[in-house]
């Protein structure tokens, strides 16, 4: 177990969950209220809350270790945002309305999943 000393509002709390192996911390997501991205020690200690304004709520995490980035998914602005380490957004891709909650990327391939449709979404990369 890792205490964070961290608490949330049900229904608005953490939301995604990666490691950042170059800086040996997590990476945790908040979904609102605040919206925001914690890097966390691997003993629990907060070292960042970084408020985030690009988007209305956090569902997702992704590290992609190809590009170095970040995969932020965010169902309520129905948006994936790749940012770097510091969380300033490179690209962003607007995704349907149908409450996608998980993200993962293979080089080329991004694939979501929906809660409201219990479906497996693949899209292609194209930059």
């Amino acid at each position: 177990d890792i205490k964070t000393g961290l608490t949330g509002i049900p229904n608005n709390g953490f939301e995604g969950i990666i490691f950042l192996p170059s800086e040996n911390i997590f990476l945790i997501a908040n979904q609102k209220n605040p919206t925001s991205l914690y890097k966390i020690t691997l003993d629990g200690k907060v070292l960042l809350e970084q408020k985030i304004s690009f988007a209305t709520e956090l569902s997702g995490l992704y590290y992609d270790e190809i590009r170095n980035a970040i995969w932020i998914l965010s169902a309520g602005s129905n948006t994936v945002f790749r940012s770097d380490l510091n969380f300033q957004v490179i690209s962003k891709y607007n995704i349907p309305d149908v409450k996608l909650e998980g993200i993962a990327v293979d080089n080329n391939d991004m694939y979501l999943v929906s809660d409201k449709n219990s479906t497996l979404y693949h899209y292609k990369i194209l930059n």
